[in-house]
């Protein structure tokens, strides 16, 4: 049995249609004179992404631009969430997703956790970092390098808080 396949905007005309096989077109169930890409879906055996906060339950309130409810549901074995809080009791918000628990495999207290990249409410994009992550990137010595000093030379996540100065991101709060 394959894949299941879903459609998506925005690739009909460009070269993922030509360079990937697997991409299809075909007409849209709801509108016919309409064409659309379909491509197959992305099953993920696990799931790791950062959440505002989470209680002692187990749930979570994460972003709602990034589809993370949609992640959880894809992954076969198992989803782990780094939070920035651990509360009593979630604040709610319209503008964030709940994710129940039982969706959930792992919940981490590691403020801090979607550095470089923003937390909004909590920190900015480090964006000295971002341009510092994608020219060690493109290097394979610096790549090296890079990854010595930040994933393999700390020794927990608060030794890499203190390395990236994220204090500094923590004052500017956006």
């Amino acid at each position: 049995m394959g894949l299941p396949f879903l459609p998506v905007r925005g690739v009909l005309g460009s070269d993922y249609m030509r360079v990937r096989e697997d991409f299809r077109e075909m007409a849209n169930p709801y509108d016919p004179s309409e064409r659309v890409a379909v491509v197959p879906a992305i099953l993920p055996d696990t799931a790791i992404f950062h959440a505002y906060q989470a209680d002692r339950e187990g749930n979570i309130m994460s972003d709602t631009s990034l589809n993370n409810k949609l992640l959880a549901q894809a992954a076969r074995r198992a989803v782990i969430v780094t939070a920035e809080e651990v509360v009593d009791q979630l604040s709610w918000n319209p503008r964030r997703m709940f994710i129940p628990g039982h969706m959930l495999s792992a919940v981490v207290h590691a403020p801090g956790g979607a550095h470089p990249t923003a937390c909004r409410g909590y920190y900015p994009v480090d964006s000295g970092h971002v341009r510092h992550y994608l020219s060690c990137a493109a290097d394979e010595e610096k790549w090296k390098a890079y990854l010595e000093n930040y994933v393999y030379g700390v020794r927990d996540h608060a030794e890499y808080c203190r390395l990236v100065n994220l204090d500094s991101l923590w004052e500017r709060r956006c």
